[in-house]
């Protein structure tokens, strides 16, 4: 009696797991905060005073006092006395004739 007894038992198991697990997470914060705060103050104070005071006292006083005083006394005092006392003394004499009346 001969008993062969052949087993053969495969028994193949073949697990292949391919687990392929991508996980691509890209997380882009790109923040750009650009604050420009530009302040410009221009202040600008132009103050032009020109006050000119001009004060000319011209004070011409001419003051031109003539006395002419021109007192020219002539005096002249002629006097003149002529006393001419002439006394012219006179004697006529007359001598009277009596003639006769002439007859023509």
């Amino acid at each position: 009696t001969e008993t062969t007894t052949t087993t053969t038992e495969t028994t193949t198991t073949t697990t292949e797991t391919t687990t392929t697990t991508t996980e691509t997470t890209t997380t882009t914060t790109e923040t750009t905060t650009t604050t420009t705060e530009t302040t410009t103050t221009t202040t600008e104070t132009t103050t032009t005073t020109t006050e000119t005071t001009t004060t000319t006292t011209e004070t011409t006083t001419t003051t031109t006092e003539t006395t002419t005083t021109t007192t020219e006394t002539t005096t002249s005092t002629t006097e003149t006395t002529t006393t001419t006392t002439e006394t012219t003394t006179t004697t006529t004499k007359y001598a009277t004739t009596t003639k006769p009346p002439t007859t023509t």
